[in-house]
């Protein structure tokens, strides 16, 4: 377990940008979520693959977006509606932990990019979790079947997902995992080309052999 300093996630977040070919999110907004998490007193512990027990349950969040012109049926798509104070990962986290009744043991990144791996590290550092040093892609990718998970047969739902404006979405069951993308993507659409949604939330086991270990510490 290696507890991850201040400089240490400034050249992760920079790693990822270099590792994910131009995709994975910008990676402003994070740098702050990271150090709100850090001024609360929170810690981000990264743990190696071999060092997860077999049953610890382990999640993978991120943010998905849509290509949907911003001004595209504004009026309709979100009318009267307005944007809540709750972080929608955060409460994705734990409300999903909730519905499966089971607490998540750490936390591993969908992808290396700069939104995307972050959103993995914060909500873990919130929820005193910790992150695994992988991921299953070793660089951005623009679907989630394009993903070592996929060619696994791991399957994605049941997915938990929170917009801005605070509406949750559990899909479960699903037909599989292109249908998934399928699903979130449109969701993603309708809420402002941008959501927060867990998936893959399955015993360290299942996921192990999946896993592309060491992603996080190359990054850094």
């Amino acid at each position: 377990m290696r507890k991850l300093t201040a400089q240490d996630l400034e050249d992760m977040l920079l790693g990822t940008v270099i590792l994910c070919a131009s995709g994975g999110g910008d990676i402003d907004e994070w740098r702050e979520k990271i150090q709100k998490a850090l001024d609360a007193g929170k810690s981000f512990e990264l743990v190696s693959v071999d060092e997860v027990p077999d049953e610890a349950v382990i999640c993978t969040p991120n943010l998905l977006g849509a290509i949907t012109h911003p001004d595209a049926h504004e009026a309709e798509l979100n009318a009267g509606l307005e944007k809540v104070d709750t972080d929608p990962l955060l409460r994705a986290y734990v409300e999903f932990q909730e519905h499966l009744g089971r607490r998540f043991y750490c936390t591993t990144p969908c992808e290396l990019g700069g939104s995307n791996t972050a959103a993995a590290f914060f909500p873990a550092a919130m929820n005193g979790h910790k992150i695994i040093d992988a991921d299953p892609a070793g660089r951005a990718l623009p679907e989630i079947t394009q993903s070592t998970y996929y060619l696994h047969g791991l399957p994605a739902a049941p997915i938990y997902a929170v917009n801005e404006f605070g509406e949750t979405f559990l899909i479960d069951p699903v037909k599989d995992d292109q249908r998934a993308e399928t699903l979130v993507r449109a969701l993603s659409q309708v809420s402002q080309n941008t959501i927060a949604a867990i998936d893959h939330a399955l015993p360290m086991k299942e996921l192990r052999k999946a896993l592309i270990p060491g992603t996080i510490s190359k990054a850094i």
